[in-house]
């Protein structure tokens, strides 16, 4: 990812990234391959690398892999999900937050008050994306137990 960005290329005009242990597919418009392709050969890291323009049809398949986890919070607010989910304090989640490093459905958040629903996806820069999967239970207090599953 870091050698598209050494090309000056917007994240948001490359597709998907699927990386594996033998390396990455990187899914982007044909009008955008041949710049890509010969830009990251030029890049020192990746001399040695085969980098060939395949149809979408030969790309490998996508598989998700995830560690499932349970968290407990007040509410469905980004703010006490978020803090849970780093496992540090609400005002640390609301740092992440402020510098935009949260995102729910690919959408960058920016007020720590934004209601989670079940299903949404978290991305946390830095430490990963979650999906809010469902509420387990309430706990005798009141707080919500949630099953949460982590992108491994």
């Amino acid at each position: 990812m870091s050698g598209i960005i050494k090309l000056g290329i917007d994240r948001a005009k490359i597709g998907d990234i699927l990386v594996d242990k033998d390396g990455a597919d990187i899914f982007v418009f044909k009008l955008n391959s041949s710049y890509i392709m010969q830009g990251l050969l030029e890049l020192t890291r990746f001399r040695k690398s085969k980098i060939e323009e395949i149809k979408i049809s030969e790309a490998k398949e996508k598989i998700e892999n995830f560690e499932e986890m349970s968290i407990i919070v007040a509410s469905m607010r980004i703010d006490n999900i978020v803090a849970e989910l780093i496992s540090s304090s609400r005002n640390k989640a609301i740092e992440f937050i402020e510098n935009e490093r949260v995102l729910v459905n690919y959408d960058t958040i920016y007020k720590n008050s934004k209601m989670i629903n079940f299903g949404d996806v978290i991305t946390i820069r830095g430490k990963g994306k979650f999906i809010i999967d469902a509420l387990v239970r309430n706990t005798r207090g009141d707080r919500c137990v949630l099953r949460v599953r982590k992108y491994a």
